[in-house]
């Protein structure tokens, strides 16, 4: 048992007042994302069970099939075991109970059904797993929501006996039809996993909230643009509508980054264990010893880096992954949560893609040149009411980084620029991209220039999405487009700003950005000898009329020799 518990290094707190029991014979697992903290309590809990495990590095079978041997090999020798990961499905389906941690302490500790079903917040719903949060109003044990009245869960008593609350509703609490009663909607995504799919599906005539996220098994699929009506299953959980702030998810990456480089770099005492290959046999008793992995503590670097990572990289976050496979090589604050600039245009161009019709013709809003204006934006030099088709305004978008173009093309596929931005942030969930946001379309800094925001990891997993799309490659790869002059257009040139293309070999896009404070951003993709890697780099030295490709040429000519 741990109580009270408060650890920092330096002037930087990791954890706070934190209380935690470990029954005997359990096996409890500690979950949080990258910088909560919780490698540290698995140190300092050192001695006090029989066995300690980190997962590292291990890809989705071999991790499923190495949990379901521990499990099975814990329970028969009646180890008390604890499992620290930020995996939310190993954390469910492996563990006991489950402890949330969140900013240094444990938000809550249940057992799985329960923290799924019954978070403590909306945050912590929201980092269990995908959820849908809407607002309702509770009288009488019923709670009225937009997908109907649904009975209230009976532990949800601190929703208070009546008055305006938030409703969690799970995906696969939500039926979906063609027709009858219901929230009538449309479908904006579909994804097929074969055990089931995944939709996102935007209610009519309400372009403002976000799209609900919807989880079937069986039955046809359901295309982007077909109508479809929904109803939820209760019992739901709630909370009042006026839970305090400090409840709600806030952002502590950028304060616990210092901490855990110190971590890194083997700043606390202790040892962890960090399990890397299949578990078996009956070795693994009352007490456990694995040994740490070596693979991944050399994809980890900090600043000036060395035998394990590239040399002289100035940018403060940056990263660079196998791009068949997404195993990381190398990375410098995976998770730290940071501005990206236009790098925002590539889920803009993600969500035109996958929407489809790239002939549709827009007609460009005579609103792009007060806009353009009024931000000092980057722009393809787009005249109003001239005629385009999307696929044309992609190569402006991602280009010359046209503002003007995503003004566009965000108008016609919202439809409606705060629609458009509501689906662009629930791709971002669907992607697993959990510390981005999303204020606008184009990465400018407004409404503050901190409110668009991302981290290396989540760039990487958007800049892997993006370029599986032919339609994306084909844009990004192009030194330049010219446009002719046509029927209902103007002529347009526009050259790609991408400062790698054309100058370093093998380099295949994708996107550059700049703000003042984001700096020098760039989302990088080359090849050599049919090996690709994929990098982002975020705050490289330089100013918006000097580009700076030098940290990411670093980072690929150490990737490849590296191959």
């Amino acid at each position: 048992m741990v109580a009270g518990l408060h650890k920092a290094f330096g002037a930087h707190p990791v954890l706070s007042d934190l209380d935690l029991e470990v029954p005997a014979g359990s096996l409890t697992a500690i979950l949080g994302p990258s910088g909560s903290g919780k490698t540290t309590l698995l140190r300092l809990m050192a001695g006090q069970v029989g066995a300690m495990l980190e997962t590292v590095g291990l890809g989705a079978r071999l991790r499923a099939s190495v949990r379901a041997d521990v499990q099975e090999i814990f329970r028969r020798a009646g180890t008390t075991a604890v499992l620290v990961t930020h995996d939310q499905d190993e954390a469910l389906s492996t563990a006991d109970r489950v402890a949330a941690l969140r900013d240094g302490t444990i938000a809550q500790c249940a057992p799985p059904e329960d923290l799924y079903r019954r978070p403590a917040d909306p945050a912590l719903a929201r980092f269990v797993g995908a959820a849908n949060l809407l607002g309702g109003v509770l009288s009488g044990g019923v709670v009225t929501t937009p997908l109907g009245a649904l009975p209230l869960d009976a532990a949800a008593a601190s929703a208070g006996p009546a008055g305006r609350v938030t409703v969690l509703i799970r995906p696969e609490q939500i039926d979906i039809e063609p027709n009858g009663p219901g929230l009538s909607a449309r479908v904006t995504s579909y994804r097929y996993h074969g055990h089931d799919a995944v939709l996102s599906v935007q209610p009519d005539g309400d372009d403002e909230t976000s799209p609900v996220v919807v989880r079937i098994t069986g039955g046809p699929p359901r295309p982007v643009g077909s109508a479809v009506t929904l109803r939820a299953r209760g019992p739901v959980f709630a909370w009042p509508a006026n839970l305090p702030k400090a409840l709600r998810r806030r952002a502590a990456t950028d304060r616990l980054a210092p901490v855990v480089r110190s971590l890194r770099n083997g700043g606390v005492m202790g040892t962890t264990a960090r399990l890397t290959g299949f578990l078996a046999g009956a070795a693994l008793a009352a007490s456990v010893a694995l040994a740490a992995s070596p693979a991944a503590s050399a994809a980890v670097s900090s600043p000036g880096a060395g035998p394990s990572g590239p040399a002289g990289v100035a940018a403060p976050a940056a990263a660079v992954e196998n791009a068949a496979n997404g195993h990381l090589l190398w990375s410098r604050e995976l998770n730290t949560e940071r501005p990206m600039a236009s790098i925002t245009k590539v889920m803009t161009a993600f969500l035109v893609i996958r929407a489809g019709s790239l002939n549709r013709e827009i007609t460009v809003p005579s609103a792009v040149v007060a806009y353009v204006r009024e931000h000092n934006a980057s722009n393809a030099g787009l005249r109003p009411g001239d005629r385009l088709t999307a696929g044309q305004l992609l190569a402006a978008l991602l280009l010359p980084s046209g503002a003007d173009a995503a003004y566009a093309l965000a108008q016609a596929y919202g439809p409606g620029l705060s629609a458009f931005i509501a689906k662009m942030n629930a791709t971002a969930r669907l992607l697993g991209m959990t510390r981005t946001h999303f204020s606008n379309f184009d990465g400018l800094p407004y409404p503050t220039s901190y409110s668009t925001y991302s981290t290396a990891a989540n760039l990487l997993t958007l800049g892997r999405a993006a370029m599986l799309l032919p339609a994306f490659r084909s844009v990004v790869d192009e030194r330049s487009y010219h446009l002719a002059a046509g029927s209902g257009h103007h002529a347009y040139l526009w050259q790609n700003l991408n400062p790698l293309l054309g100058h370093y070999p093998g380099a295949i896009g994708i996107k550059p950005g700049y703000t003042g404070a984001a700096g020098q951003c760039l989302l990088f993709e080359a090849t050599r000898n049919g090996y690709s890697v994929i990098g982002v780099t975020l705050h490289s030295p330089g100013s918006i009329s000097t580009p700076n490709p030098f940290d990411a040429i670093r980072i690929l000519n150490w990737a490849f020799s590296q191959h």
